[in-house]
């Protein structure tokens, strides 16, 4: 969601993968009402955000050479884990560690906007497995 050129992206991660070997990646990708909410947890603002649909992302992979292309949707998981972590902060304040220490101050604002996305089918949260041939 943050590389601009995932094509070269998804190249570069088969060059060096040993055959048989595999690559699994986490992204948030485009939902199909689009039209983000910002800032997000990855993007203060549209440009530099550069969220695909699972479908693009699997042909993209499938053109950089991966077969057996497996994506799981992972919006559920990230909400229920938003949700805990803004409850925690609103209860407790901010952790010494967290997600703030990487994403700045608003990151729980970033939280709450992606949450907001997930659930209005703005952003498709997945995980994804695949495999370089032998």
């Amino acid at each position: 969601m943050s590389v601009a050129d995932r094509a070269a992206f998804f190249a570069e991660a088969f060059r060096v993968i040993k055959p048989g070997g595999f690559f699994a990646l986490s992204e948030h990708g485009l939902g199909p009402k689009g039209n983000l909410i910002h800032p997000l947890p990855w993007a203060d603002e549209p440009a530099m955000s550069f969220l695909k649909t699972r479908a693009e992302t699997e042909a993209l992979l499938s053109e950089a050479g991966f077969e057996r292309i497996e994506t799981v949707n992972t919006g559920p998981k990230y909400v229920e884990g938003y949700r805990m972590m803004l409850a925690k902060i609103e209860a407790d304040g901010p952790p010494i560690l967290g997600l703030h220490v990487v994403g700045g101050d608003d990151m729980p604002v970033g939280a709450a906007n992606s949450t907001l996305s997930i659930e209005g089918g703005r952003t498709f949260p997945i995980e994804v497995v695949c495999i370089k041939p032998s």
